[in-house]
């Protein structure tokens, strides 16, 4: 299973570790609620809501390098709209990897 890395944000940033502290700060700073909100739409079952966090949450999948992550996230967001739930358990496990990478960066 591919993990969280800074490959893709390296070469966005040209290696600058200003420009890659940055983007890390910023995912790290809104990730966490975006993350909490997603959950608890999913538990509410509020798929178009769910949808848009996802859809949110795919650019962040990108800069973190995950490619075979971002392309569950558009499969979610996609299955969603239209009230399908496969994809949760493991779209929750991209996010925990998100979530563990970012406590660790």
């Amino acid at each position: 299973m591919e993990q969280p890395n800074l490959d893709y944000l390296n070469q966005i940033a040209d290696g600058q570790p200003d420009v890659i502290a940055q983007f890390l700060g910023i995912i790290a700073q809104e990730f966490p609620g975006e993350a909490e909100r997603y959950f608890s739409l999913i538990e509410e079952k509020d798929s178009i809501k769910a949808a848009a966090i996802v859809h949110k949450l795919k650019h962040k999948i990108s800069i973190l390098g995950l490619v075979q992550g971002r392309a569950l996230a558009i499969a979610h967001e996609e299955a969603l709209k239209i009230e399908d739930y496969q994809h949760t358990d493991a779209f929750a496990v991209v996010l925990k990897q998100i979530d563990e990478f970012l406590k660790s960066n």
